[in-house]
This record gives C-alpha cells, sequence and structure tokens, in this order.
C-alpha cells in the first residue's frame, strides 16, 4: 500500500485491490455469482441501465431519419474498383507447374510437409509416391509414416514419422503390422502425366 495515505484513502485502496481479507469477500461478493443477483433483483436503476442497457424510444423522438447518419443525404461518389497502383504482369500470371522431377529432388521433411499439409491436392498424392520411393511406407491405421532401415549386421529398425513434432522416431515393429500398410499400387498417382 502507498505511504501517506488517509484512513478513507486506505480503506478504498484495500477495496479496490482487496489487499484484506475483508476487501478479497467484499470484491467476491460484488463481481462473483452473490452480485449477479443484484443484477437480476435490479434494484440499482445504474445497475440495469450498464446491463440491460436501455430503450431509446425514452430519450425522446426519434423517427427523423438521418437522425443516427452523418452522412445521410449526401451524394457520394461511387468506388472506385480499379487500384491507384499499377500491378506488374507477374501478379496476375499463375505459378508454374509442380515437375516430378522436382518432388524427387525435395527433402523427407518437404514431402511430408506436402503430404500433411495439401490434402485432396495433386501435391499429397506426388509425395506420397516420394516418399514410397525413398522407402516410407503409410499405415492406414494410425495415419503414420514408417521407414525400415536394414542394417549390414543385426536386426532391422524402423522409424515413425512424427507430424506433431515434426521429427523421425524411433518405432517398435510391435506397434504396427506390415499388412496395415499402403501398397505401392494404391500409392501410385492416378492423374493426367505430370511435366517431366
Amino acid at each position: 500500500m502507498p505511504p501517506n495515505l488517509s484512513n478513507e484513502d486506505q480503506q478504498k485502496f484495500q477495496q479496490i485491490y482487496g489487499t484484506t481479507p475483508q476487501a478479497a469477500k467484499a470484491q467476491r461478493e460484488k463481481f462473483g455469482l452473490t452480485g449477479i443477483l443484484e443484477v437480476v433483483r435490479m434494484h440499482d436503476p445504474h445497475l440495469n441501465t450498464l446491463a440491460l442497457g436501455m430503450d431509446l424510444t425514452a430519450l425522446g423522438q426519434m423517427n427523423f431519419p438521418d437522425a443516427f447518419h452523418l452522412n445521410a443525404g449526401i451524394e457520394l461518389p461511387p468506388t472506385r474498383r480499379e487500384p491507384d497502383y499499377n500491378l506488374p504482369q507477374s501478379y496476375f500470371s499463375s505459378p508454374p507447374a509442380l515437375k516430378q522431377s522436382h518432388v524427387s529432388k525435395f527433402s523427407g521433411e518437404t514431402l511430408f510437409y506436402m503430404f500433411y499439409n495439401m490434402p485432396k491436392e495433386n501435391h499429397q498424392a506426388l509425395a506420397a509416391q516420394e516418399l514410397y520411393k525413398k522407402g516410407w511406407k503409410y499405415q492406414k491405421a494410425e495415419k503414420l509414416w514408417y521407414l525400415e532401415h536394414q542394417p549390414q549386421v543385426g536386426e532391422p529398425r524402423w522409424y515413425v514419422w512424427d507430424p506433431n513434432t515434426w521429427e523421425r522416431k524411433d518405432a517398435r515393429p510391435q506397434d504396427f503390422s506390415s499388412n496395415q500398410f499402403l501398397t505401392e499400387e494404391e500409392v501410385q498417382v492416378r492423374f493426367p502425366q505430370m511435366p517431366q
């Protein structure tokens, strides 16, 4: 509490900031569920106006048409549809088509981005096809991508791409069965031939 306050100012400070248990209780009673009762009972006219508003027709005659509009009766020029500046031609051109040769050069993260963020588009199908070429397999049940790494010595190791953390993590083979993966035929692109 700030120093050099009179007793009355100290009480106001305590009530406003709830620095004492009594002030905190008063705030709960005023702004909590018990405070809603004051609004519902409609004893305080100022509180009623704040909560419910007021009937504007009680303020007097307001039937004239331009009472609430400052620009009423003034003819405004029509708005222009063309911008006041020149747009370059490149703004109007469509982006170049994605080529299959470009997709093969993308990193795994880019392919996963295309797959997860471009649903029901050609880019998603191209990304899935390229991920299969790179050894990844899509599991239908969990909707996750798995990669089997065959070392020269030892057992194969499985990885999973986690779209939530956006990283490759170790996976256990017992977490899935290989018959739940989409086949390469199911992943093949089935739209008109892309430019090479």
